[in-house]
């Protein structure tokens, strides 16, 4: 039995109609009326479960959110574009389709930050990194870091994701006092 069923109404009233035909089955069905009638336990049971089931459709039909719903819920699928306006239908249109190609992401760059000590910074040479890409190894360092505090390799950073491009790879040289 549907909402409008139970409270007696078509598909399309309006709020004023489903607010009167509430409180008209709401006076026949409120378990106050029956209070002074010595009813069994399981009579007063059914009338308390009638009478939630009463305020539950007015509860649902009163809000237009609400009602909204519910109508997609009840109503019958008459075509494609119905079934498709259904969760169960847009969870099989899901299933059928194959999934959308994802997204081309671009590697991000990376920071090598390298403390070098006086003499290195003053003369240059070769050293080795931990974490540094191996095809680069060992890393040059220039004579007189002042002049050339950082390098940049393209596309040596993170790679990318589903054809993305690779990042770029900064190096910063920082001279430290020993």
């Amino acid at each position: 039995m549907t909402h409008y069923e139970l409270l007696g109404i078509p598909m399309d009233a309006e709020q004023d109609e489903i607010r009167k035909a509430f409180r008209a089955k709401a006076r026949e069905l409120h378990p106050d009326r029956f209070a002074n009638q010595h009813e069994s336990k399981e009579v007063q049971g059914i009338r308390g479960q009638q009478f939630a089931l009463l305020r539950d459709a007015y509860e649902t039909l009163s809000s237009s959110r609400r009602r909204e719903y519910y109508d997609r819920t009840i109503r019958v699928p008459e075509g494609f574009a119905d079934l498709l306006a259904l969760p169960e239908g847009r969870r099989a249109i899901a299933r059928i389709l194959p999934r959308a190609p994802k997204q081309v992401r671009d590697g991000e760059d990376l920071l090598f930050i390298v403390p070098v000590e006086g003499e290195l910074a003053r003369l240059g040479g070769a050293i080795s990194i931990e974490g540094f890409p191996p095809e680069l190894e060992p890393l040059f360092i220039p004579s007189n870091v002042e002049n050339v505090p950082w390098g940049h390799v393209k596309e040596r950073g993170e790679r990318g994701e589903n054809d993305g491009e690779a990042g770029d790879l900064f190096i910063l040289i920082v001279q430290t006092r020993s």
